[in-house]
Parts: C-alpha cells; structure tokens; sequence
C-alpha cells in the first residue's frame, strides 16, 4: 500500500487523475444512457430532433450547430430510434461536461497548496473533484437535460471545458505557444451561440480573470477592445456581427502593417477565429433559402435573418432592455413561486432538498467560493462572480413572470410562465455543485491538518469516503423523477393527435407540446403527413402564413402582399381579432368545405371561433380532434370513430404505470384522455347505450386509474343502473391515490337514501380513513349522525377530526355541545344546530355527474 501511493505522490498524480476523470466521463455516461428518453420528449425536443434529421430551421436564435451535429447522430447507426440518436447527443456532451468538471475542480483545489501536495491532499483534491462533478452530473435540471434532445447538455460541455481551458492557459501563459489557449477560447465561445447563448454568460467571466493574471495584457490596449467586440453578443447577437466584421478588418490592417506584430497579433487571430466560427450561422439563411418543412420565420434574406437573430418574433424589447421592467414581484422571482421561483428549483437540486439543504449543501457550496476567493483571490473571483451571474444574475436578466402583473405592462404579457424555468439557471446549479465538492474538502482539509497531528491518517481518509455519499445521495433521490427509458407519453400523445384527424384535414393546434412532437412524428416517423398543422401561435406572423399557403397546400384566399399587411383590430363591439382570428375564418371560407377541418382538444374554447363568434355548436369530437360541420348541435360525437380511437387503435404507453415519472405537463396532457373518455361515454349515454358508455369508462379508468373524472362519471353511471354493489366494487378497488371523496359522497347518499344507513356510515368513515382532511366527508358523515340521532358516533367523529385538523375550533365548539348533551337526560335539550355546523341536506346531496 505504501508503495502504491509512494507512486501516487511522485509519478502517476496525472495518470490517476486522468483516470478518476475518465470514471466521471464513463461512470456518468452509463447512468445518462441507462435513462435517456429512448424516443422524443414534449416541449422543443420534438422540433430538435425533427430539425436535426431534415436541417430544418428551428426557432429562433436557429441553434445552427446543434442542428448539424444532431444531423451526424440521426444518421449513426446506434438506434433505431432516430429520436433516440440525436438524444444520444445529450447523453455524450453531458457525461463530457461531468468530466472536465471534475478536472476544474481538481485543479482549482490543487493550486491552495501552491508547492508539492502530500498523498493525502491529493486525495483530499480527488475527493472534491469527484463530489463536485458526480453532484453536477445528477443534479435535477443537468440530468433532465442530458436524457433529451436539448442544446443545455452541450452548452454544459462548453461551459466547463471553457473554464477549464482557462485554468489552463493561466498556468502556462509565461511559456512561448500559450495564446493558442486565448485563441481557442475566443473561437468556442463564438461557436457556442450556434447552441445555446447561456454558454455565453461565463466569457465576460474569463476575460476578467485574463485581467486579473496578466498584467501585460491588461496594457493592451487592441486586446481590450476585442474583449469588448467578444463580449456584444450578450447584448445582440447582430451588434456582434457588425462589431467583429468591422474589428477584423482594423485589426487585420494592423496586423499586416505594423513593424510591432507581436502586440496585434492575439487580438487579430482571436477576432478571426471568433468570425470564423461564427460563420456557422449562415446555415440558417443558406437552409432557409431551401424551404425546409420546418422553417422558422423563413429567415432567407437578410431582414428576416437579421430578426431572427434578435428573437423580433417574441417582442421588440431585447432582454437587455426587458429586464428594467420587472415581470414579477421580488419576492416570487427569489423564492418558490411555481414555474419560476428561483429558490424553489435550486434547494431541489442534488437529492438533499428543503430546509436540510439549507444548513449542508448551500453553506458548503459557500465555504467553497470563500476559499477559493480567500485563497486563490485571482481565479477565486471570477469564478465567484460566475456562479452569481448564473443564478441571481439570472434571475434579474430573465425577469420571469409570475402571473401578478398581467395587465399592468402595456403590450407584455405577463402571465405566469407557461411551463418550470429552471434550465435556465443549470449553468448555475452545475457551478454551485463544483462549489459544494471544492467546499467539502476545504472543511476536510481543516480536519486532516487536525487528525494529521494527532497521527490518525486513517480517520482522515473515512472522512473523505463519507463525503462520497453526497453525489450516491443525489443520484438515488433523482433517478425516478428522471428516468425516461420507458416513457413513450409524449410520442403516443402526438400519435393519437395525429391519428384523429381525417384525410388530408387542415389541423389547427395550440401551442408547443401539440405542434412539435406532432411535426417530428410527421417529419422523422413519416406518420400522417397528409394532415396540415396549423399552429395559432405562429398564425400570427406574416412568415408562417404563407408557408401554410405556398408550401403546405393550406387553403388561404389572401395574396402574399394582402398577408403581410395583416393586423390585429377591434371590432365594432370592442372584440379583438388577432390575425389568428382574421385567419381561422379565411381558411374556412376559402376552404368551402373541400378538406376536412379540425381543431385539436388542446384548442381552448375562446380559439375555436369564426367570425368573432364560438364555433362548438358545429363541432363534432373525432378521437382528440373536434370535426368542424355545417350541422349544429349540443355536444356532437362521431361516437363509432370516437370509441374505435380510444378503445382499439390508441396507443396509452406508460400513462398507467406509477413507476414511470409524469411531470406536470404530462399529466395535464394525459387527463385530456380522461376528458375524451367522459365526453364519448356522455354521448352514449344520451343515445341510451349505457352499457357501452360502462365498458367505455372501465377502459378509461384502466387507460388514465389516476384521474378522478372516471370514477366519479362511472359512479354516475352506476347509479343510474341502479348497480350499487358495482359501484361500491369500484371504490374498493380504486387506487389509494386518487381523490375519490366526491364518489364516496354520492354513494353515500343513494345508500342513506335508500334507508342502507349503515353502509352510508361505512363508505363515508372509509373516505375519511383515506383523507382525514377531506371537510366535504367530515360534513356529510356529520350531518347523517346528527339526522340518525347518533350522539356517541357523533361525539367520536368529532374527537377524530379535531385529532387530524387541531385547527377547526367550531369542531372543538360543537364537541362540548355533544358532550353537554349526552350527560343530560335524553330529549331534555337539544344540540345546538348552529355550534355543530351541520349543513343542509341539499348542500351535502352533491351530485358526481360530470356530463358537459
């Protein structure tokens, strides 16, 4: 043993840390892979990976490079997913991005001790890079983003190979060659806006630490400016391109003219390289130029291109701009608001969560940047300021809103954020876990000196191997909410979308997570391209509209010219029209009923209109589409396509399995399948086939058992049949998670009224002894003892409730009521109604009937 770590300590510190980097780099790669979503996910994967496979133009800012090397993993032969090959993308540039996280940490650790390390120290070093990298790795945000195709796993990769570069040159800038590093920095970090500009948020960062080290360049006076031209983008992606256009060509007459071209040399080649990979951006015009089927703002020439850039598709303020204007309060943006709430995300990161990550993970993470400011001032400050740039920094620049300031800010919406914002704090979280892993072994390296003196080395290396619990702890916690191997939710909801809709129909659909898995499915699965989808957001803009007319066969009558002069106006009753509006209605009318055309169920009622007016008294429901008809009618169904859709032909993968994880969005999305089963099982109850509309719920319970709506309209069902035991049956059956008191209720009170007082007691105690704060229960069973005269039932209903809701004082009231009565002699007083609050009757008879 001790000549193992003799060598440790004198030859192989390189070759063990390669080694320990290596086990990140694998370690983490299996675990991303044994997760990945083996097919697409909802939200902006759909479109990545349906740009990926036919370099389409994605929306804007384009992510142009992201789209050619996920081109290069859809056709590798890995899969037979082609969603599952550009997934893979993620996978290997986040499992890298662990990696040379842990060679950053290690390295920042090393240079405390400034000479030679001991065995030990280095140890200690090993430890802190493992912690903080295998942290990193699976932390919440990081590891949702390494298992679908997104741009944030390689915009990590880029993030922390950066910083790692820097280190680097920082150590070797005395020795002849070392501008390479500066030269390359300046070329990735151009690179990076073809991904993601969240990349960009460190290379302010790192010129501030070039500063801080070298005096010499500090004197620059060319290089200064083109740390000023390099760091544009963050305020506009075009000033950048005018900036660098103009940079390079007064560096480059420098260059070649000077008799001093060692001073202008670096500026001039890191300027260069810095162009030179930005040229990857004229794929977008170049592709563009092409007519993809997905084609985002057709940015083909050069104002089109030039907006694009700049996202004029999503407002005329740039972020730099909107940040002024706060979006929401304080309070909600800092804390645990849903959706946005900074604070929220970040203590949910790495497995050790709420009020116990406040007093371990978050002052670790901070004793981690104190030391290596206190220690190491020149590199510890830039990285410092990175970590806040990333997540309060962030937090004032994307002004999230929070939902309390709609109507306030003029033309900004200001709703609340339609789905968690956390990726955009991961270059954050992932920061702060190398933070938590430099910390620890700060702390370690206090108690080693301590042990050390007292001669119990072995102590000291016990402490490190607790410290390796951290990363087990993180990666045990979150694994279930992020494994997706066997999630195939999103892919089976754009499925059954598709398969609703008739041949060749015109689809209006409502935002991403109905629009963008549907397109990959069409685009990369080859599934029902014949349908046209026509998304109401993007019917707003001019560029869209005449695809839809030009490129997709979509019946519109307006001429490209009549198309871009398209507002919004108020009609004479004061209503708007959006141009969606004004389009909804020109494609019906030129349509003149040629084609089918049909709104998806995601399509809120207000948006399913023509002529300003609501349209559902010609709509049919077809599956999960509505058919637009010349008939009207109350809640029509093609019940023969309908029932064939849901019983035999959809596909409902993973809806019922409560092993697989299913966010909000899923199981919002996925109760629209509970929702078709009510509507199609109302119809047939209408049309007097109630035995088919039965078979149709039991079905739907089968399909989605976590929805409540099936039970309770079963429930009704079963009443109406007068099947009471069926019903009874069903509820004993019913997963303990799902919130049943309404069913409970009404069965409780078919079974009081039909004088079965006993087994109304029992269903109702049984709904209690399931929800003991269920008020609704509590009532009901109330008023039932207080009508029967059950006085000692009564008494200990209230002993129970007070025992689970200390809280209700007119419980507490209404039990010395009992109380006083039961000791008096039978019918000399009364309980006092009032003290009790026992509802009436009619307030406790709820009916479970959901029909619409």
């Amino acid at each position: 043993m001790a000549s193992v770590m003799e060598n440790i300590e004198k030859k192989q510190y390189d070759r063990v840390n390669l080694a320990l980097g290596l086990f990140v780099l694998l370690f983490s790669f299996i675990i991303y892979l044994i997760t990945v979503q083996r097919t697409l996910s909802f939200w902006d994967c759909g479109e990545f990976i349906a740009c990926s496979y036919i370099l389409g133009v994605p929306h804007p800012p384009g992510n142009p490079l992201f789209c050619l090397i996920g081109r290069i993993f859809s056709i590798l032969p890995i899969a037979a997913d082609i969603g599952f090959r550009v997934n893979l993308l993620s996978v290997v540039s986040s499992a890298f991005a662990a990696m040379f996280g842990y060679f950053v940490v290690v390295k920042l650790i090393k240079e405390w001790y400034g000479g030679r390390l001991d065995t030990m120290q280095r140890l200690g070093a090993y430890t802190g890079g493992l912690i903080g990298s295998l942290l990193m790795a699976f932390s919440l945000t990081n590891w949702n983003s390494a298992v679908e195709a997104e741009v944030y796993g390689l915009s990590m990769f880029l993030i922390t190979f950066l910083i790692w570069l820097i280190l680097v040159w920082s150590d070797k800038r005395m020795e002849p060659g070392a501008n390479k590093y500066l030269i390359l920095i300046a070329y990735l970090s151009s690179l990076s806006i073809g991904i993601h500009l969240a990349t960009y948020l460190i290379v302010p960062l790192i010129f501030i630490l070039i500063f801080l080290v070298d005096k010499e360049l500090l004197k620059n006076w060319a290089f200064w400016l083109t740390c000023v031209v390099l760091m544009s983008p963050l305020l506009s992606i075009v000033l950048f391109m005018y900036l660098a256009i103009g940079w390079l060509i007064i560096t480059g007459a420098i260059y070649f003219l000077s008799n001093n071209r060692q001073k202008y040399a670096l500026p001039f080649f890191m300027i260069l390289a810095s162009f030179a990979a930005f040229s990857v951006h004229t794929y977008i015009p170049i592709r563009a130029a092409q007519r993809p089927a997905i084609n985002e703002n057709a940015p083909s020439n050069w104002p089109a291109f030039k907006g694009f850039l700049d996202r004029k598709q999503y407002g005329q303020k740039s972020m730099a701009e909107r940040m002024f204007v706060r979006r929401g309060t304080w309070g909600n943006q800092f804390g645990t608001h849903p959706r946005m709430g900074f604070w929220g995300f970040f203590w949910d990161q790495y497995g050790i969560t709420g009020k116990v990550f406040i007093w371990t993970l978050f002052p670790l993470g901070l004793i981690g940047l104190g030391e290596l400011v206190h220690r190491r001032w020149k590199k510890g400050v830039p990285f410092f300021l990175i970590v806040l740039a990333a997540t309060v920094g962030l937090v004032l620049y994307m002004n999230f809103a929070d939902g309390t300031m709609q109507g306030q800010l003029g033309a900004d919406d200001a709703h609340l954020e339609v789905r968690d914002r956390d990726y955009f704090w991961q270059s954050g979280f992932i920061l702060y876990a190398l933070a938590i892993g430099i910390g620890f072994t700060a702390i370690w390296d206090l108690v080693y000196g301590a042990l050390r003196r007292r001669g119990s080395i072995a102590k000291a290396t016990a402490v490190l191997l607790v410290g390796l619990v951290l990363p087990v702890i993180a990666l045990s916690k979150n694994y279930f909410e992020i494994d997706r191997s066997e999630n195939f939710i999103p892919y089976d909801y754009a499925y059954n979308l598709l398969i609703s809709a008739d041949s060749n129909a015109v689809v209006f659909t409502n935002g991403d997570n109905d629009t963008f898995p549907v397109w990959c499915l069409q685009e990369v699965y080859g599934i029902r391209t014949d349908v046209r989808i026509a998304n109401l957001s993007l019917l707003n803009t001019n560029w869209y509209i005449k695809q839809l007319k030009n490129d997709m066969g979509v019946p519109i009558s307006f001429s490209d010219a009549q198309i871009d002069q398209l507002r919004h106006y108020r009609t004479s009753e004061g209503k708007l029209m959006r141009i969606q509006d004004i389009m909804i209605d020109n494609i019906i009318e030129t349509n003149r009923w040629n084609v089918p055309v049909m709104f998806a169920v995601t399509v809120s009622d207000n948006n399913r209109s023509y002529k300003g007016q609501r349209v559902d008294d010609h709509l049919e429901l077809s599956g999960m589409m509505y058919r637009l008809v010349k008939e009207s009618g109350n809640d029509m169904i093609d019940a023969e396509k309908t029932t064939k859709l849901y019983i035999d032909e959809f596909k409902y993968r993973g809806v019922a399995d409560s092993t697989i994880s299913k966010d909000e969005n899923s199981s919002r999305l996925t109760n629209n399948y509970a929702a078709g089963f009510v509507y199609a099982a109302e119809m047939m109850r209408k049309d007097g086939k109630t035995d088919e509309a039965v078979g149709l719920m039991k079905k739907a319970i089968e399909v989605v058992p976590g929805a409540w709506q099936n039970y309770a309209f079963l429930a009704q069902l079963y009443v109406n049949l007068d099947s009471i035991q069926a019903l009874d049956e069903m509820l004993h059956q019913a997963s303990s998670s799902v919130d049943l008191s309404q069913v409970r209720m009404s069965l409780a009170n078919t079974y009081w009224g039909r004088q079965k007082k006993s087994e109304a007691y029992e269903i109702l105690n049984e709904g209690l002894a399931t929800n003991p704060n269920a008020k609704n229960t509590y009532s009901q069973l109330l008023s039932y003892y207080y009508r029967d005269k059950e006085y000692d039932s009564l008494e200990a209903l209230l002993v129970r409730w007070i025992g689970a809701n200390p809280d209700d004082a007119e419980a507490r009231e209404a039990l010395v009521e009992v109380r006083k009565f039961i000791k008096q002699e039978a019918g000399s007083t009364s309980v006092n109604v009032k003290q009790l609050d026992v509802p009436a009757a009619s307030d406790s008879q709820k009916s479970t009937d959901t029909s619409r």
